[in-house]
């Protein structure tokens, strides 16, 4: 099925369904850094605190990054696909 036949519905629904997996690999890079550095502070760290010290923020950091440009991607293909029903 092609969806450039379909005028910016089929798009949108793409669009969106790339945009939720991209969220959630955003989220899963903030949960995993934070995990890190939780253990670290309880205690429970079985890998060196120096590696945690630098990839725990490094995930956070770019989970957060990540999920900023699938926000900003997002809400680009929702104003493409307005545009698209508009001028039919």
């Amino acid at each position: 099925m092609d969806q450039t036949d379909n005028k910016g519905g089929g798009n949108r629904s793409k669009n969106t369904g790339q945009s939720v997996l991209r969220g959630v690999i955003a989220a899963y890079l903030i949960y995993l850094g934070g995990t890190l550095m939780l253990d670290q502070i309880k205690g429970a760290a079985t890998i060196s605190p120096v590696v945690i010290w630098i990839f725990g923020p490094l995930f956070v950091i770019a989970g957060l990054g990540f999920g900023c440009y699938t926000w900003k991607q997002w809400k680009a293909g929702q104003a493409d696909s307005d545009e698209a029903k508009g001028s039919e």
